[in-house]
């Protein structure tokens, strides 16, 4: 038979997660809705806006190839870490789990590669 007390708690756990990235994503979405509001409001005005006056917001870099490609980096030493010590403490069963991450790191690390290896402009190849 089931037993009650681990069905909620699983439903709590993952109902919680759940939650937080709702919240976090209706938050930046009003966010966006009120900067674009406001930039409308500042058009209509003839004032330009300073947010569009200035650099791109701190967190356009975690689009760029080069910081995806770190993170494929330190994800992957961070799965190669877990591994090694799971492999020690919990044998070769368990070292699984620290490759799994490292695989996924090796998938940031080609997908920093492929999206975002800039071509050539003129058409001509690279040197």
């Amino acid at each position: 038979m089931l037993d009650l007390t681990a069905v909620v708690s699983v439903i709590t756990v993952f109902g919680t997660g759940f939650l937080i990235v709702a919240v976090i994503m209706w938050v930046e979405y009003h966010k966006s809705v009120m900067r674009s509001q406001e930039r409308l409001a500042a058009i209509e005005k003839g004032i330009l806006p300073a947010a569009i006056q200035e650099k791109p917001d701190a967190n356009y870099s975690c689009r760029t190839g080069r910081s995806r490609k770190y993170r494929g980096i330190v994800t992957l030493f961070v799965g190669i870490g877990l591994s090694i010590a799971l492999y020690i403490n919990a044998g070769a069963e368990a070292a699984v789990w620290g490759l799994f991450v490292a695989f996924v790191a090796i998938g940031q690390l080609v997908h920093g590669y492929i999206a975002f290896h800039e071509a050539p402009n003129d058409g001509a190849s690279a040197p």
